[in-house]
């Protein structure tokens, strides 16, 4: 027995000194240094063109790269390693559009302290030919489009070497895609009608057109569709370059489908499948006139139209309408605007757009907007459940962003939260501002018998959101299933304030100081609806409606135009929505006829 108890008290020790052994030679464990180095230095002489490269690095230590340009594109298989004495770099360097040369780099990194740059210089671009190159095309066109009689395909169209200021014109009838995006796949998920350079695209001639047709949109109906297949049925990717920019004029869009999980880079910027239904624009600049996005869907946000990564985007006259967002989350369903984007709209109409989540009309978030002269009605957010944070902001929302409204009415939206017609978020952190200008937002509900802000809703205290009211209703807006309490106008979280001038709220009729003069607007006897296609106003009625005789004047409406930057026009200011001048009268909302 004495013998086993020593050989225990030997093991124990020998273990004892091991584990000792073990912790200092740990302790003596010094991490390994980085070494990561291009095995050549840079790229030079890059031609117009672009083109794809190899480049090489070794590393001793696991290593990632990036791109810093929009218009170099790592290809991401070869984006990372382990270490290694030789790693290819796939790299792809677009187009040079710019009439200057450029430089631009990649980096490599082990750690966010050990990093190095490679730089690629590539030469000037050249100017686009003087002389502008017409591409014709129809429904069934099988030729080069060099004439109507040699009409070819839209996607072959837009597949030609094509330069900023060329011209499609397409004939009434109904196209579908047949090419993929850039990076696409074969399938027809993938299948878009993508707009790769700054040129001017015009539908509406007659189907069977001939030399001499002009253009004439509502009587030549041309449909873009997605087959209810493609998850955006047209994509605009064209590069940002000074005095260019994409149009186009009296087309439809319809039937996308953006339910994919994945996303493709285009020019430095991801694309997401899941967004923008019909119609996806992202770090370009597209103006679109007399347009219609109708009957698209997306399952995580923008139904209709997805504008992002610093877009451009105006609509003139453009119809937005029937587009949804089908996830319970999703937002935006007829117009998205993101990250750092910006939407124009002057005139048109905003109506029966849906989405899960927030905004079924038109979402700002992190962006700026200026829509003048433009309906927004019969948009919805959310079911009509309980009171859920999600599922607000009916016709408008304005998150983090910046907004301008003028003339405009907002009518029968729907939220089954805050905010039936109108919507404002902002943090101290990222604020937002919003001014409302001789805009009649009435008969606008949210649903639950709980939520606020049937009219408006502000949803941050003052410190995160400026909200000004000029010359506007807000009136006849409510809150609950049956529509019939009308107490739910202006509202908003702990702390908002809401400056109105020269406008309704409810019953009171408010001055040029902020001040209440009166308590006698009756929006039930006082105000009239008239709907017409793909618009609806309100007209005043009654000789003693204050609505006729306590509004800004013309002079006061042009000085206040004046104070935005940039400015707003005299045309948008002194008019109302269906462009009448406001001379001589004093009439509050969005119409004087």
């Amino acid at each position: 027995m004495k013998k086993i108890y020593c050989k225990y008290l030997l093991f124990c020790f020998s273990f004892l000194l091991s584990a000792c052994s073990e912790d200092i030679e740990l302790g003596k464990f010094k991490p390994e240094e980085p070494s990561l180095n291009f095995i050549t230095a840079s790229l030079e002489e890059v031609g117009e063109a672009g083109g794809e490269f190899d480049i090489e690095l070794e590393s001793n230590l696991p290593w990632r790269v990036k791109s810093n340009e929009d218009w170099i594109t790592v290809e991401e298989s070869t984006s990372y390693g382990n270490a290694t004495r030789k790693a290819i770099v796939k790299v792809k360097i677009e187009k040079n559009k710019v009439l200057e040369p450029r430089e631009g780099s990649i980096t490599a990194w082990v750690t966010n302290d050990y990093e190095q740059e490679f730089i690629i210089k590539q030469v000037a671009g050249t100017p686009p030919p003087i002389v502008k190159r017409h591409v014709y095309v129809k429904e069934n066109g099988q030729g080069n489009g060099s004439s109507w009689e040699d009409a070819t395909s839209l996607s072959l169209a837009l597949a030609e070497d094509l330069s900023a200021g060329d011209f499609i014109h397409i004939a009434a009838g109904l196209y579908a895609p047949s090419l993929p995006m850039t990076g696409g796949s074969t399938s027809e998920s993938d299948k878009t009608f993508e707009v790769r350079e700054n040129i001017i695209i015009i539908g509406g001639y007659p189907a069977n057109a001939r030399e001499g047709d002009i253009s004439d949109p509502d009587n030549n109906i041309t449909e873009l569709t997605g087959n209810s297949q493609s998850n955006h049925v047209l994509m605009v990717t064209a590069p940002k370059v000074e005095n260019q920019k994409v149009t186009i004029t009296g087309i439809t869009v319809k039937d996308g489908k953006a339910l994919s999980s994945g996303a493709i880079q285009i020019n430095g910027t991801k694309y997401a499948g899941n967004y923008g239904g019909g119609l996806i624009v992202g770090n370009s600049v597209l103006e679109l006139n007399n347009c219609t996005i109708q009957s698209n869907i997306a399952n995580s946000g923008a139904g209709g139209v997805y504008a992002f990564a610093a877009a451009q985007l105006s609509m003139n006259d453009c119809t937005v309408k029937n587009n949804s967002c089908v996830a319970s989350g999703a937002n935006g369903g007829g117009v998205f605007v993101d990250g750092g984007a910006s939407l124009e709209m002057n005139g048109g109409y905003v109506a029966n757009n849906s989405a899960g989540g927030f905004a079924g009309g038109v979402y700002v978030m992190k962006a700026a907007c200026r829509i003048f002269n433009v309906t927004v009605e019969k948009n919805a957010a959310g079911g009509i459940g309980s009171a859920v944070a999600g599922k607000a902001y009916g016709g408008v929302y304005i998150r983090e962003g910046q907004g301008v409204l003028v003339n405009c009415t907002i009518s029968e939206n729907t939220a089954s939260n805050i905010g039936g017609g109108l919507g404002v978020y902002g943090t101290a952190a990222s604020p937002a501002a919003a001014d409302i200008i001789s805009c009649t937002i009435s008969e606008n509900r949210v649903k639950n018998a709980t939520a606020l802000g049937g009219g408006i809703y502000v949803n941050a205290p003052a410190a995160a959101a400026t909200v000004n009211v000029y010359n506007s209703i807000v009136s006849g807006n409510t809150r609950g299933s049956d529509g019939t309490n009308f107490v739910s106008d202006e509202e908003g979280a702990s702390g908002y304030i809401v400056t109105n001038k020269n406008t309704i709220v409810s019953a009171a009729v408010i001055g040029g100081e902020g001040q209440e003069i009166s308590t006698d607007f009756n929006f039930s006897t006082m105000l009239e609806k008239i709907s017409e296609e793909s618009i609806t106003y309100y007209v005043l009625k009654g000789d003693n409606n204050p609505a006729k005789t306590k509004g800004m004047s013309t002079a006061d409406l042009l000085a206040l135009g004046i104070g935005f930057i940039p400015n707003i026009s005299e045309e948008v200011m002194g008019s109302d929505q269906l462009g009448l001048s406001r001379d001589n009268k004093l009439y509050i909302g969005s119409c004087v006829k």
